[in-house]
């Protein structure tokens, strides 16, 4: 039921981080890399492939770049590079159960940098001519929405940790400390 819970967020967090205001740099609060990464930690390995790939699915239909000789990035991109992350998450599955509710603020806020960072290079790989200018715009439209999500990884973590106890995950009933 969690699980289910965790799809139907999905389009929920995407139309939700449109209607949160921008940064003043430019950059976004994105909602999509917290609960991706939160379901890498709480779910089995094929379930959080299916959340990264909905997930990074549809963050790519999102972010499309179109000019008229087709897509700057083509579709697939960052459920490779969310995918990546979910991998090295899952490892951390146990610690996370365990109450180490760290491990996903640090990666929410280095995966959305980084996903955020990785968009920026591929469009300046396929603008021709080729040249990387990152300028301070750049970074705090990269570097702005990682300490954002940083900061609000908390309160989704606990938020959802409180829905998985309440929805019976066993995950978390499984590392349940004793009195």
């Amino acid at each position: 039921m969690f699980y289910a819970f965790h799809i139907l967020l999905i389009p929920l967090v995407i139309v939700a981080q449109y209607f949160l205001p921008m940064l003043p740099s430019g950059g976004r609060i994105y909602l999509l890399p917290m609960v991706l990464f939160h379901g890498a930690l709480m779910f089995n390995l094929p379930r959080a492939l299916v959340l990264v790939a909905l997930g990074g699915g549809t963050w790519d239909l999102l972010h499309a770049h179109w000019t008229g000789a087709g897509f700057e990035i083509g579709a697939g991109w960052s459920v490779g590079v969310f995918g990546l992350i979910a991998v090295i998450l899952n490892g951390f599955q146990p610690l996370f159960a365990r109450g180490r509710w760290e491990v996903h603020c640090l990666a929410s806020g280095i995966g959305t940098s980084l996903a955020v960072f990785l968009e920026f290079v591929l469009l300046s790989v396929r603008r021709e001519p080729i040249h990387f200018e990152f300028g301070g715009v750049i970074w705090a439209r990269v570097i702005g929405p990682g300490l954002l999500a940083l900061v609000l990884a908390p309160l989704v973590s606990m938020a959802l940790r409180y829905l998985g106890r309440l929805m019976g995950h066993s995950n978390l009933r499984e590392f349940e400390r004793d009195p």
